[in-house]
């Protein structure tokens, strides 16, 4: 059986996905909202979220345009920032990929 050759990475180059983790940890910090981010940090949002993948597990943004891709993040049609009371709705919440998240989050100017 062939090995993989090993791949050379030079020892001043950060791990795998390390820099997107600090820029996600730097932007939690800077940009986003205490009130919000301490929601997003709750276990009762990680287990809403999970049911959310669970119950929609594809993007319905893909779904509507007749495209089949995998869920990745859940979007919450009312931002938290504007009602807090809404962030475990999940009649407030869309179950979409990557991509449609990027895109709907740039067409509203909220960035996150």
């Amino acid at each position: 059986m062939r090995r993989r050759p090993r791949s050379h990475r030079p020892k001043f180059l950060p791990p795998p996905g390390q820099a997107r983790r600090e820029g996600h940890r730097r932007y939690n910090r800077t940009r986003r909202d205490p009130d919000a981010q301490a929601i997003y940090d709750s276990a009762r949002w990680k287990r809403v979220r999970a049911l959310k993948i669970d119950a929609d597990p594809l993007c319905e943004v893909c779904e509507r345009e007749g495209r089949t891709t995998l869920a990745a993040q859940v979007h919450h049609v009312v931002k938290v920032r504007d009602e807090p009371g809404r962030a475990y709705d999940m009649a407030n919440l869309m179950s979409v990929c990557r991509s449609c998240h990027a895109r709907i989050e740039d067409r509203d100017g909220s960035g996150g």
